[in-house]
């Protein structure tokens, strides 16, 4: 027969199998006709050759082989054929088609007929077995899609059958002859004939044959706190055993029941478990070959990624008395990034060398392979893929700066130094200056392009840590916190400093106080403090304007570190001699107001005489009278004094007096 056409279809696995008019419209219309044309069978099997046969009686026919409802409008748009199509590649599930046959009319109007078919995929029978002792078969025929027959029948090769009709299906077979192979098949009949190919007979192994139990693929997921184990073997259930390696397999506590597909199982990601798997199949002991987890471990050395792993065990195992063995273990890497590399036999420790501006994530695939189990002639292979580790440097903390100091300088500002002991050895481009909230939250507040000091202005919080950003882009934990001493003057003229320490790697050794000289301007040391010890109160007698103190704290490996200076005010104290004589001898010549008036703002000293007429006045700049009145010589005998000051804070301060002019 010649083919005008072939037209190729995807069947759609949710299809249903109906011998009903799937399309309503031109098939049930006013205008359709019943038998226009008839088929020599309505369900086959892919590939199904469909010959219509005309018996309409109209003409100009044509044929729509995957009609879906469409209007009359639309017919020729969907390339009408003339005689056959071929219906090929049909999916797990049958499908129905509608075939709608139009042509006109001896009055010349358009006439439809339509009938359905329906496309069954080729199917041979799904079903596995597994063989022991040249004697024993056993054969399961699963519930899935594609046995979709309406009975079997198992040729089990020693001219005997067996015939079902219900699935899932299980049959063991004990020959009673030994052999080293047979020949069986399984078969499956569809109650109506459709032409569909028959299984062929196969040649299996009756000594350690067929679907072995086996554990293909273990992966572990860091992430979920999971191993996934992908599993071949049987249609049946095996009893799935778990052991951490180092120990030994409890025969009578299995952790799941397991079949051919994927099951996931929590577990601790970081310690390290073999799996393996038996079941008693009608006599046939199985035992699926071990596999272990590989934990992964991925540290950040500079420009390389330092990949470590749980070496896979190769030892024998033992599970319900038959030991089975690990053989060969070969490791590879999977890299993943930009593109996805492999690094096949590897060992642990493995040194990547990367481009640190990227992000790189690995897994190690474990290759296994060995006998289930003692004396087996059957080697097994088992991949074991580790948890995935990603390194993004962006996320990395490189190693802290650990030394550390905080003082205050000449201005009483805030000064921290520091020294790059990170043992980090990649290049820094930036170090940053961070404040320590009580809470201990931080806040960024200067960088610096290399190791120098960091000068803060006068800011509330007295903490600080330091951090650093590589040539990779990743920016380091943050250092020690370190803190300025404050000292502070209490109400009863006690100095008082912060028990901190502004060393991070030092002890307080002790502590040394100093004042300021009021001549030299200089810090001159007045006595030192024991570590035990964080107040003092000074001896202010000596001070006449004002008393300046700092504290030098000193560390026990020779740092130190400055507190700020602080004043404590002096009592505003005057003294002025009741007599003076201005005779050039170099005795009293010179009448001066002395005290401690520092905390003066302004002074007015002023001399009258007996009558209250104004001789002499001056300020704080010159708090001195010789004697004089516009150069001449005032006579022996009594004067009046008068003495006003107000001070910073305000406080007024009166004072007056007789004096005595002597020569």
């Amino acid at each position: 027969m010649t083919m005008s056409r072939f037209v190729t279809l995807v069947l759609l696995l949710c299809a249903t199998l109906s011998f009903e008019l799937e399309a309503q419209s031109l098939c049930n219309s006013t205008n359709a006709i019943q038998n226009g044309f008839k088929l020599d069978a309505n369900v086959g099997c892919s590939p199904f050759t469909v010959v219509p046969q005309d018996q309409s009686g109209l003409t100009d026919v044509k044929y729509i082989f995957d009609y879906r409802g469409q209007p009359a409008t639309e017919l020729g748009s969907l390339n009408p054929g003339l005689q056959d199509v071929l219906f090929n590649g049909a999916n797990d599930q049958p499908r129905t088609y509608t075939i709608l046959q139009y042509g006109k009319d001896a009055n010349g109007v358009e006439k439809y007929s339509c009938q359905n078919l329906v496309v069954r995929k080729d199917n041979k029978p799904k079903f596995s077995y597994n063989s022991c002792n040249n004697q024993i078969l056993n054969i399961t025929v699963p519930d899935v899609v594609e046995n979709d027959f309406d009975s079997y029948v198992i040729h089990w090769g020693d001219n005997s059958t067996e015939s079902f009709t219900s699935i899932p299906y299980k049959k063991t077979k004990n020959y009673t002859s030994l052999t080293a192979s047979r020949t069986i098949k399984v078969e499956g009949i569809y109650n109506t004939p459709i032409g569909c190919s028959a299984p062929s007979f196969q040649t299996i192994d009756m000594s350690e044959g067929g679907n072995y139990a086996n554990i293909d693929v273990l992966k572990l997921s860091e992430e979920s706190k999971k191993v996934e184990i992908k599993f071949d073997g049987l249609n049946e259930d095996y009893k799935l055993f778990k052991r951490s390696v180092n120990e030994v397999y409890d025969n009578n506590n299995p952790i799941a029941s397991i079949g051919p597909g994927t099951i996931a199982l929590d577990v601790n990601s970081s310690v390290q478990y073999c799996f393996s798997a038996f079941r008693n199949s009608g006599g046939c002991f199985e035992s699926a070959g071990e596999v272990c987890t590989v934990p992964l471990a991925v540290d950040i050395n500079g420009k390389e990624n330092v990949l470590t792993w749980q070496e896979h065990p190769l030892v024998l195992n033992t599970l319900f008395g038959s030991n089975g063995e690990v053989q060969n273990v070969t490791y590879n890497i999977i890299r993943s990034g930009e593109t996805i590399d492999y690094f096949n036999n590897v060992t642990s420790p493995y040194v990547d060398q990367i481009n640190c501006s990227k992000e790189y994530c690995y897994r190690i695939e474990t290759v296994v392979k060995g006998i289930p189990k003692f004396g087996s002639a059957k080697v097994y292979e088992s991949t074991s893929l580790s948890n995935e580790i990603c390194v993004d440097r962006g996320s990395f903390r490189p190693n802290a700066i650990q030394t550390l100091s905080a003082t205050f300088n000449g201005d009483n500002k805030h000064v921290v130094k520091f020294k790059d002991d990170s043992n980090w050895d990649l290049l820094k481009t930036q170090f940053y200056l961070y404040t320590l909230y009580p809470n201990n939250d931080s806040l960024l507040l200067d960088s610096v392009n290399g190791v120098q000091d960091f000068t803060t202005f006068e800011i509330d919080n007295s903490c600080y840590r330091i951090g650093y950003r590589d040539e990779c882009g990743s920016i380091s934990e943050l250092s020690p916190k370190v803190c300025v001493v404050n000292l502070a003057v209490e109400y009863d003229e006690q100095l008082k400093w912060e028990a901190v320490n502004p060393f991070t790697n030092e002890a307080i050794s002790n502590y040394e106080v100093y004042f300021e000289n009021e001549n030299s301007k200089a810090y001159d040391l007045l006595t030192n403090r024991s570590n035990a010890f964080n107040d003092l109160s000074p001896d202010l007698s000596n001070f006449i304007n004002e008393a300046r103190f700092k504290v030098k704290v000193l560390g026990a490996d020779g740092g130190f570190s400055w507190t700020n200076s602080k004043v404590i005010p002096l009592e505003f104290k005057l003294y002025l001699p009741d007599a003076f004589s201005p005779n050039n001898d170099g005795v009293n010549d010179i009448l001066e107001v002395k005290g401690s008036i520092g905390r003066a703002e302004s002074i007015s000293f002023v001399i009258f005489d007996r009558w209250g007429k104004i001789l002499f006045d001056t300020n704080l700049n010159e708090l001195k009278w010789d004697g004089f009145i516009k150069g001449k010589a005032l006579p022996i005998g009594q004067y009046i004094y008068s003495i006003n000051a107000e001070l910073k804070d305000g406080t007024r301060y009166k004072h007056s007096g007789m004096l005595e002019l002597l020569k």
